[in-house]
């Protein structure tokens, strides 16, 4: 019987410490992971510093002066050259307001008249964003959710 009782006992001594290691293991994969994924997010965040084109003197011919509006309420402003693409925008938010935005979809609008600035390899030109603009931004529903 005593030994009955102590082979049960080890038993569930030797379950319960595979179990403990069973989620060390876990956790540490969950840890590596979350690491992987920011730093990920740095490269991404380096890369897209390193795309954004540098921001126009005032004085040049070719800049326009670009509002934007957050979801906030918040406004950031910034130059850029009319010859710089939509897809400029986008990155100079999502680096600018990162915080407010997180990893979330959002677009870049003008009120009026209503138009939504989705084609990133236009121009602001082409777009008609010349010299001063006032844009918002607002986070959209992806469809998954």
């Amino acid at each position: 019987m005593q030994r009955q009782e102590f082979d049960r006992a080890r038993e569930q001594d030797l379950n319960a410490k595979r179990q403990r290691e069973e989620e060390e293991i876990k956790r540490k994969q969950e840890e590596e992971k979350l690491i992987k994924e920011s730093t990920k997010k740095e490269e991404e965040k380096k890369y897209k510093k390193k795309s954004l084109p540098a921001e126009p003197d005032a004085s040049d011919p070719n800049a326009c002066e670009i509002a934007f509006r957050l979801p906030s309420g918040k406004r950031i402003t910034r130059r850029f050259l009319k010859t710089d693409t939509i897809q400029a925008l986008y990155t100079f938010i999502g680096l600018s307001a990162e915080s407010e935005l997180g990893d979330g979809n959002y677009e870049i609008s003008q009120a009026i008249p209503r138009k939504i600035y989705a084609n990133m390899q236009a121009s602001l030109e082409e777009e008609g964003l010349v010299h001063k603009a006032a844009l918002q931004v607002a986070h959209i529903e992806s469809d998954d959710q």
